[in-house]
């Protein structure tokens, strides 16, 4: 829709900024996501709705853009397009509504196979029907965040993310009607750092690898080992126990919710020395623990 006649960047296209020297200002956490030299090489496309009363549907034809790394489109009306996935590279791809409008109906074949290394999509309204499908293609490129939240009406099970075990950084699900095993996923993510917000879902099931003859090769013991620091809220239905290798990420959490769990039995955290924690960062209410819950830091509040 823009006049291109004698442009010959897109950032000289009406209605498109870019800073001084062709170049646009990254948010902060995603500027590992480019590489050193891209300035003139590659874009960041930014859309967002400036007028709710104006409908701003997604349009199609951005699809066909061949050097955008960075996508951010807001929305308030429409269908999702086809053909996403034919981009050719995108180190983000975030796409959200207003909170109370957006996209409606739900996604087209293909949508979850988008090459992106980080991935948004979240504040729409129940409306939107989406659903995770069963083969995520998206996962063979995601290796730094993945955030789907504020979707009342989204569903599917998030099994279908084990996939994404590349995930170094950030894991967010906060939709009310995705369900299946959320603890599943997480072993799955050997580097992941940041558990957010897997709560507020229809997630139920046991929490895998609880019991293990050899505490060495324990697949939690190991998942922790991974990691320098840990934030994990996870709120799941499980009406079983907290795997005890869970014990070897005791000094690296700084952020630990699982409550309304249904969990049972003995508590596998040690906390009494760990300087990571925030103030109020552990959550345990809504289970069943047996024995001793064990001491926490003076500056921590349980």
């Amino acid at each position: 829709g823009f006049d291109t006649s004698g442009a010959t960047r897109l950032c000289e296209l009406h209605g498109v900024y870019c800073d001084y020297g062709f170049r646009r200002r990254t948010p902060t956490y995603a500027s590992a996501l480019l590489d050193e030299d891209w300035v003139g090489k590659e874009y960041q496309i930014i859309l967002d709705v400036v007028n709710e009363s104006f409908p701003t549907p997604f349009n199609e034809e951005m699809f066909s853009l061949r050097r955008a790394t960075f996508l951010s489109v807001q929305v308030n009306t429409g269908t999702m397009p086809a053909g996403i996935e034919n981009m050719p590279k995108l180190g983000m791809t975030w796409i959200r509504g207003t909170g109370t409008a957006g996209l409606t109906g739900g996604l087209p074949d293909g949508f979850w196979n988008v090459k992106t290394r980080m991935f948004v999509l979240a504040l729409m309204p129940v409306e939107f029907t989406g659903a995770l499908a069963p083969d995520i293609g998206m996962c063979d490129y995601a290796d730094f965040r993945f955030y789907t939240y504020s979707n009342p009406g989204m569903t599917g099970d998030i099994g279908h993310l084990k996939s994404c075990s590349k995930l170094e950084s950030v894991i967010e699900v906060l939709s009310t009607a995705v369900y299946g095993n959320a603890w599943e996923v997480v072993l799955n993510m050997p580097k992941i750092q940041h558990v957010y917000d897997l709560t507020l879902s229809a997630f139920s099931g046991q929490i895998p690898n609880t019991e293990v003859d050899d505490p060495a090769t324990d697949p939690w013991t190991l998942w922790c080992q991974q990691k320098s620091s840990l934030h994990l809220a996870v709120g799941q239905e499980v009406n079983g126990q907290l795997p005890e290798g869970l014990a070897a990420c005791s000094n690296i959490f700084n952020y630990f919710d699982v409550s309304s769990s249904k969990l049972t039995g003995p508590f596998p955290m040690n906390f009494s020395s760990n300087a990571e924690l925030e103030s109020e960062a552990i959550k345990l209410s809504d289970n069943a623990f047996s024995g001793p819950i064990p001491d926490v830091p003076p500056n921590t509040v349980a």
